[in-house]
């Protein structure tokens, strides 16, 4: 999960595609929170706050990654790049702190059946909806940082994370947020909505070598939340 990709520069076209697929999933988002609270599944005063804590986390992002260079131009989420810099930074402090390692479930049968732009709002929505279940604080290592690494696949980075237990919370609020953001899909005859889950690996950094450890998390968390069935969470055990 780990090894470089070469990303390639979008066309203008492709730039105004992208933006009609992120608007598209920022009102799947919407809608799907106001389901939400007609089901009574959350509050008005819940659904706020989720808005608020997204819209606050692009703009803290926004400040950390001016360049370009740290921006997913699919999601506008922040890259491996921001990733990178935010664990060094975090390394360099000496605190654990948490990871967890995110895979959409068939992606490529999303694609397949209802194809690449809607697999594209698939990614969008599924950051959207992991960056308002997570923390933001002013504190530039102290907030949660949602990124995205290419592909299905996202990292995520969260300070203050200090023990499994924890971690194990945090990816299922994750998990369990995505499962609630289903896609909506126009078809010929109908609307329907596709759902979306994602299998999640995470583990806590105590110090070592950081790249082994995110490897591990991937070759040994991820791999098992996929092999037990999908649609789940496995953190590392402490050693």
């Amino acid at each position: 999960m780990i090894l470089e990709k070469v990303e390639v520069p979008l066309t203008k076209e492709k730039r105004a595609i992208l933006k009609e697929i992120r608007l598209a999933a920022y009102q799947d988002w919407a809608d799907n929170l106001d389901l939400q609270v007609e089901q009574e599944k959350i509050t008005k005063k819940e659904r706020n706050a989720k808005i608020a804590r997204a819209l606050y986390a692009r703009d803290l992002w926004a400040e950390r990654f001016k360049n370009i260079a740290y921006q997913d131009e699919t999601t506008g989420l922040p890259n491996r790049k921001a990733f990178k810099a935010k664990s060094t930074a975090l390394i360099r402090r000496g605190e654990p702190f948490g990871v967890l390692l995110v895979d959409i479930d068939f992606f490529k049968k999303i694609n397949d059946t209802y194809g690449h732009p809607s697999g594209d709002r698939a990614l969008v929505l599924t950051g959207l909806s992991m960056v308002s279940s997570l923390r933001v604080d002013r504190e530039e290592n102290n907030e949660d940082l949602v990124t995205r690494w290419g592909g299905e696949e996202f990292a995520i980075l969260l300070p203050k994370v200090e023990n499994e237990e924890d971690l194990q919370t945090v990816a299922e609020r994750i998990r369990l947020g995505i499962g609630e953001n289903p896609m909506s899909i126009k078809t010929q005859f109908e609307e329907q909505k596709a759902a979306i889950t994602v299998s999640i690996g995470g583990g806590i950094f105590r110090g070592g070598n950081f790249h082994e450890f995110v490897e591990l998390v991937d070759k040994q968390a991820l791999y098992a939340a996929k092999d037990q069935g999908r649609d789940r969470s496995v953190i590392l055990e402490k050693e």
